[in-house]
């Protein structure tokens, strides 16, 4: 891809050869989702979120006391904070979690994204989507954050700025975003359902779309979801839970 894309590959802190990785809480995995979807679809659990870091320790959203809590490779307590804040920011619930190779943390929770510096300060608080309920984040190994709002893959940088948006736009939504071998993003949209005035809610007979857009925010592919092409899922990497929501580098041509 284009020039936007770094030459040389994040850093990753080396772990003492003594240091044993806390074990991953069962109870924070995330889950597959329904049969038919997309295979890198998933759902989050109701008690707690987690991501593994590169140093091999963890962040750990705990739903029922409201706080992220920052462990070591060796399990050790490094930082924890309450995730709403104490300017009375609210935060609706979690929908993911994702923790970048220097240690930042991105968090998506009802309609908004969360970030928050390696060391547990938040940094901001942004609505990519406006009114429109947020999935769960992947990072890039710039830093960027990549986000579904509705049918719209969002890209926002270390300042929460919005550098770009794509997908088919209003009136579709997304699963959870996936992320190919070489290093784009994929998702599957459909079309959103509408609601009637005596609240019945219609789900409309529509094709599902993919769509692969790279991290410069290039449409690569789109192409319905039909006949034979329904099993032509691209080769994804799984990027949740031990993946810690990273992006995998990708060295590309300039």
């Amino acid at each position: 891809m284009g020039a936007a894309c770094q030459a040389t590959a994040p850093p990753v802190p080396a772990r003492s050869p003594r240091a044993v990785a806390p074990a991953f809480p069962e109870a924070c995995r995330v889950t597959p989702g329904d049969e038919g979807q997309a295979p890198w679809h998933w759902r989050a659990g109701v008690r707690c979120l987690a991501a593994r870091t590169v140093d091999g320790g963890l962040v750990v959203l705990d739903w029922a006391h409201h706080d992220l809590r920052r462990v070591d490779g060796r399990g050790r307590e490094v930082w924890r904070v309450s995730y709403a804040g104490d300017d009375g920011a609210t935060c609706g619930a979690p929908a993911g979690l994702a923790v970048g190779y220097d240690g930042a943390v991105a968090l998506a929770c009802g309609y908004s994204m969360l970030a928050f510096a390696p060391d547990g300060s938040r940094r901001w608080q942004r609505w990519p989507g406006g009114d429109t309920s947020v999935g769960g984040p992947v990072i890039g190994p710039d830093g960027t954050i990549y986000v579904l709002a509705g049918g719209t893959v969002h890209a926002l940088d270390r300042d929460g700025a919005v550098r770009w948006g794509a997908g088919p736009g209003p009136g579709r939504s997304a699963s959870q975003l996936g992320v190919t071998v070489d290093g784009q993003l994929a998702f599957e949209t459909t079309a959103a359902p509408w609601f009637g005035d005596d609240g019945t809610t219609y789900h409309p007979d529509d094709d599902p779309e993919l769509m692969i857009v790279g991290l410069d925010g290039r449409v690569l592919a789109q192409r319905p979801r039909t006949g034979a092409s329904a099993a032509a899922w691209p080769a994804w990497v799984p990027v949740v839970d031990e993946g810690g929501g990273r992006i995998p580098w990708v060295e590309r041509a300039r």
